[in-house]
């Protein structure tokens, strides 16, 4: 006996396997509207590229995945970034820059000075 002979012998059997059918696309088309709006919820912390990747691509992810995801890749980008512009800092010479020289009758003074002055000065102290 088929499948097809069965169901027609058993109209029950039929109508039993619509229903799982009808409740298993509304559950799966349930869960892919949460994964997109959890991935919607976190758009303006990726890039367009890793959205669209998490959302069409061959491996979907939801939103929880694409944020460890993101935040993994951004510490990478950090350190890299850190470690440029160290190497740009040390490169320029930016070391050697003094803080100018005192115009005449004025003695050097030091930058933290000037700083707690200033803000001593903006909170209403001496």
């Amino acid at each position: 006996m088929t499948l097809s002979e069965f169901l027609k012998e058993n109209p029950e059997a039929q109508a039993e396997i619509e229903t799982i059918k009808t409740e298993a696309k509304t559950e799966g088309q349930k869960e892919e509207k949460e994964r997109i709006k959890s991935l919607d919820a976190i758009a303006g912390t990726v890039t367009a590229e890793m959205l669209r990747d998490a959302k069409y691509g061959e491996n979907p992810i939801d939103g929880p995945a694409l944020a460890y995801k993101a935040m993994v890749n951004g510490e990478k980008l950090a350190t890299a970034y850190m470690t440029s512009a160290m190497k740009d800092s040390e490169e320029s010479g930016v070391g050697a820059v003094g803080v100018g020289i005192p115009d005449a009758g004025q003695e050097q003074t030091d930058e933290s000075d000037e700083m707690s002055a200033y803000i001593n000065k903006r909170k209403g102290g001496n």
